[in-house]
């Protein structure tokens, strides 16, 4: 075997994963062409580098590789992955580095490993990085060095491969963290003092995401020199990315715990009767036909016997019908079981049982999917017939049941969840705030009706006064995620 082969059959065993993507990801798309080299540097805390030196002497390792092997910790965190591969600087060159944080899970061994690769990579000289990398198929990945002399002469966009990020390592603020003479162990650490400097594609990455990047290093750095070893115990926040993290979770915001959504929904009629309520195809109504409607099957459940605790369960096709049919049984104070025209038979008769349900609406075409169902039943089709509601309606509570929500059963029985109106009240107060929505909203709605992401869809638009627009079936393999238009 020649000497070329024997060097890459060496890369091929220390590299588990060539597939190993230790870049960030980037905060937006670039064109080929597009390409802004940019440099940011960050003081290092007083006394950090120092309490670095002295945990490298105790250890026993080059100061350099314990700044390699946090960047490089850090780097496959940001990835999302347990391992990292990166290119070092040895004797003014690029080497490949790999790092298994599952497989080595100390710091000092982590930089024992790195040591040993490197130390190995110089030794091999039949192949460049260049070479190694087009062989191996690895991608661009990050640049580490302590050598100030070839950062300051490393061009990201003509490294063979281009790269996007290069992080050099200094010891103190005016000396080098590493080797203008080509020795690692050479590293000057005799002020308390030190930094941090990226070279990046500025095209791909905002500057900010750079600066997090550094104090994240940060981070790392000062856990090491606490003495944490342990890979798996460090943490890469700081306090104040923390505090940004724990500010997501500030979702507290006024809203009357006493109103349901039925209150919300005759608000909302009150206030826009004349607005587009909800959309299909080509019908739609407004909110005071909407509330019409709804009204009409209150009344007509009401005068069935059907209230407060019991349960309507509803079958019926993607249409303009499935938030009718909805609020309609809401504003009699029962709830209702959305049933998914989709699951087989035995599956529908199940929950209908389950549920208890006391009555059933339902597209008259559906009817054969429940054939053993032998309770009254109101089809979508008799909806607009029924008599005009006379009655007082029932104003719901906000322990009352809401809905009756049951899983597919594809791991089992079905099993039903069941959610009260305040439940979803306070959802919406959220929903409508975090997205802005107002009278002026309108909400495209994909979720099939037995899904729970089906509220989402309706209830907050409804709530809003905005627009509930009903689509017909999406690809499977779309991804719900609500879709709004303010204009």
């Amino acid at each position: 075997m020649s000497a070329k082969n024997e060097d890459f059959e060496y890369f091929r065993r220390v590299i588990l994963n060539p597939d190993a993507d230790s870049l960030p990801l980037p905060d937006s798309q670039a064109r080929e062409e597009d390409f802004d080299e940019a440099l940011l540097r960050r003081a290092l805390p007083d006394g950090l580098a120092q309490s670095l030196d002295e945990f490298a002497r105790q250890e026993g390792i080059d100061l350099i590789v314990l700044y390699e092997t946090a960047a490089m910790f850090l780097l496959g965190k940001y990835s999302g992955s347990t391992d990292a591969l990166c290119a070092l600087v040895r004797g003014g060159r690029r080497v490949s580095a790999y790092l298994d944080f599952e497989k080595e899970t100390s710091v000092a061994g982590c930089c024992r490993e790195i040591k040993t690769q490197t130390d190995k990579a110089m030794r091999l000289s039949a192949i460049g990085f260049d070479t190694l990398c087009e062989e191996l198929g690895l991608s661009a990945m990050p640049v580490l060095t302590g050598n100030q002399v070839f950062f300051d002469g490393f061009s990201l966009k003509d490294a063979v491969p281009e790269t996007a990020l290069c992080l050099l390592f200094n010891g103190n603020a005016g000396k080098l963290c590493g080797e203008q003479t080509d020795s690692p162990c050479d590293m000057k650490t005799d002020s308390q003092t030190g930094s941090l400097c990226a070279k990046y594609n500025a095209a791909l990455y905002r500057e900010d995401t750079i600066s997090r990047l550094l104090d994240s290093l940060t981070v790392v750095l000062q856990a090491i020199a606490r003495g944490e070893d342990r890979t798996g115990e460090i943490g890469i926040l700081s306090d104040t990315q923390r505090a940004v993290l724990d500010s997501f979770n500030e979702t507290d915001a006024p809203f009357d715990a006493g109103e349901t959504l039925i209150d919300r929904i005759n608000r909302s009629t009150d206030r826009f009767p004349d607005h587009i309520a909800v959309v299909f195809k080509d019908r739609r109504c407004t909110y005071r036909e909407f509330s019409d409607l709804t009204d009409r099957i209150a009344a007509y459940l009401l005068r069935k016997g059907v209230g407060r605790g019991d349960v309507v369960s509803i079958l019926i096709p993607r249409c303009e019908y499935m938030p009718v049919c909805a609020v309609g049984v809401l504003k009699s104070g029962a709830a209702y079981q959305p049933l998914d025209p989709s699951y087989p038979p035995e599956r529908l008769a199940f929950m209908m049982k389950d549920a208890g349900a006391k009555l059933l609406i339902a597209d008259k075409a559906l009817l054969t999917l429940v054939p053993e169902y032998g309770g009254t039943v109101l089809t979508t089709d008799e909806i607009p017939a029924l008599p005009a509601c006379k009655e007082i309606l029932p104003r719901p509570k906000p322990e009352d049941l809401f809905i009756l929500l049951y899983t597919s059963g594809s791991t089992g029985t079905p099993k039903g969840v069941m959610l009260e109106h305040g439940n979803l009240t306070a959802f919406c107060s959220w929903f409508t705030k975090y997205y802005e929505m107002d009278e002026n909203s309108r909400a495209a709605a994909y979720a099939s009706f037995g899904f729970d992401a089906c509220m989402m869809d309706m209830y907050p638009a409804l709530t809003s006064g905005a627009a509930h627009h009903r689509r017909g079936h999406p690809p499977r393999s779309d991804r719900h995620q609500p879709v709004f238009n303010r204009k």
